[in-house]
């Protein structure tokens, strides 16, 4: 057991591929969750079809050791520029040819106008995805020497980067929330950019407050139920409380953010 933890501990700091197939499961869960028909076996289709159409990136992102020794330096970045922009490029631009056969768009739940913009989107999404992916590997090095420099960074513990998290998700949704409108209102006035400040707000707080009460688990599980029941009496104990407070707190906490508007979405027509 132990070897073979140590073996896939050793891919995964050795090879970056697994990074790509993670985005990949990603934006298949979108699909998922976007298609009329919500199965396993959907969810698997849309990510094999994901990988084979970005297959050269795949390739690259695996034999990224293997190309930067064996090949000239000139040949590895034609390479990579033919796998981070010029193939999703193409891809783009011939998607008429096969992205009805591939994603029926009759199986997509959402109007008509929604699904041309899927369509239209799909392919920039996942690109401009992967190619900021590349860039942060590519920038990985520099950005943790960066990092370490600070000693701010060093004072930084679970807690405040959980925390840091969550601020970063809840503006990310926020923003996620706003990309139909932002297209709808494009050549309007830019007086609606204090609209689309305001949803992003109203999404992005409640995001937080969702989020938050998760880390309330995380937080009383690490200073409270940790030292007092697990190291004093045991796992038994521990694993007792644990489900004890679950079965108490999360269906208050469900009924809770339920309430949100989060999950009554508002139209575009709507104040906010």
């Amino acid at each position: 057991m132990n070897r073979f933890l140590k073996n896939i501990t050793s891919f995964l700091l050795d090879h970056t591929v697994w990074m790509y197939l993670t985005l990949f499961l990603f934006f298949s869960h979108l699909l998922h969750i976007s298609m009329v028909k919500e199965t396993w076996g959907n969810y698997m289709y849309y990510f094999f079809v994901i990988v084979a159409l970005y297959f050269p990136v795949l390739s690259y992102a695996f034999f990224r050791k293997q190309i930067a020794d064996k090949l000239p330096n000139w040949l590895n970045k034609i390479l990579w520029f033919y796998c981070f922009m010029l193939h999703p490029a193409l891809l783009h631009m011939f998607r008429k040819q096969y992205f009805e056969g591939l994603f029926p768009i009759d199986n997509y739940m959402h109007g008509t106008e929604d699904r041309m913009a899927f369509q239209a989107s799909f392919h920039p999404t996942i690109s401009v995805s992967v190619l900021a992916t590349e860039m942060g590997i590519q920038l990985s090095s520099n950005l943790r020497a960066w990092f370490n420099s600070k000693k701010w960074s060093q004072r930084l513990g679970l807690d405040q980067l959980l925390f840091i998290l969550i601020v970063f998700m809840s503006v990310f949704v926020g923003m996620a929330t706003n990309l139909n409108m932002i297209e709808r209102f494009e050549g309007q006035g830019t007086s609606n950019i204090f609209l689309i400040i305001s949803r992003l707000l109203y999404y992005g707080i409640q995001v937080f407050l969702i989020l938050m009460g998760y880390y309330g688990f995380y937080y009383v599980n690490r200073y409270y139920l940790i030292p007092q029941f697990l190291s004093k009496k045991g796992i038994v104990y521990y694993g007792f409380i644990v489900v004890l407070i679950i079965l108490i707190a999360y269906p208050i906490l469900s009924q809770i953010m339920l309430l949100f508007p989060f999950y009554q979405p508002i139209s575009s027509d709507s104040p906010i």
